[in-house]
């Protein structure tokens, strides 16, 4: 499995690329970031319908997945993560790339977007179920006591009733990703949750002048409605696309229009 090293630990990374051998023009990237307690392999089911048109990135996020725990002390920002993102554009060759984030990830993205401004390395942003000012996200403070009380078992069931309603995943794809969950080490999660819940990029968002897609379940008990209507309402180039009565695994839950959205997207931009 290929890793990227970076001073806190590595980062798993995969490359997908279906480029014809014959094929000399290097096509767009695309970079995914997922949020907490989940890994790269949630996107697995956007690739149908993106490989045959760009080059994907997916990656663990530290302290995720197969990505390494960072070590004690360690310190839990946006700028760090957004670093990451960097370093694995880096080590897979990527000069430029649009990206990909939700939840945690998607906060993590539109930091690196307003750091990077116009011209810089991102082309194009796309978040999914993204808060934007931590006093704006509900229901994440009761997380650190249940799980001091009952274990992530118990805190990952909870979860997946508020990610997902009830009927929307078969048991195949609902066990994948309680497991996952399940999995996840509880100082990763609460640093990143911790992280979230102190954050505010109001100030910066005027700075995240490329394209941004916004994509937001109506029902998400964490990123309300009015969040992201706020959010688009604060980028200079910003459009706001609702999945009714959806929660907050919308990136797992509708992969297939939201991934069809998404590449409707990125032409419209390719075609301009």
């Amino acid at each position: 499995m290929p890793f990227c090293d970076t001073p806190n630990g590595a980062l798993y990374y995969t490359v997908t690329d279906a480029s014809a051998p014959w094929n000399l023009t290097h096509r767009e990237t695309i970079i995914f970031c997922h949020g907490v307690a989940t890994n790269a392999d949630i996107w697995a089911a956007w690739l149908p319908a993106l490989v045959q048109h760009y080059r994907v990135v997916r990656f663990d996020t530290r302290g995720f997945g197969r990505s390494a725990l960072p070590p004690k002390g360690f310190e839990w920002t946006l700028a760090g993560l957004g670093d990451d993102i960097l370093a694995i554009a880096d080590v897979t060759g990527t000069a430029r790339f649009h990206l990909v984030g939700e939840s945690a990830g998607g906060t993590a993205c539109l930091a690196l977007a307003a750091r990077e401004g116009a011209g810089g390395r991102v082309r194009s942003l796309t978040v999914l179920s993204t808060g934007h000012v931590g006093g704006y996200i509900r229901n994440v403070d009761p997380w650190r006591p249940l799980i001091e009380a009952q274990g992530m078992v118990a805190w990952s069931q909870q979860m997946m009733e508020h990610r997902f309603a009830s009927g929307t995943l078969d048991a195949q794809r609902w066990t994948w990703f309680h497991d996952i969950q399940s999995q996840t080490e509880p100082e990763a999660l609460l640093g990143a949750a911790d992280m979230l819940l102190a954050s505010d990029l109001r100030p910066v968002l005027n700075q995240v002048t490329i394209p941004t897609l916004v994509l937001s379940g109506s029902a998400s008990p964490f990123v309300p409605l009015a969040a992201a209507r706020d959010l688009v309402a604060r980028l200079p180039d910003g459009r706001l696309r609702v999945f009714p009565n959806v929660r907050h695994g919308l990136p797992f839950s509708h992969t297939v229009p939201a991934s069809a959205i998404l590449l409707a997207f990125l032409e419209r931009l390719r075609a301009r």
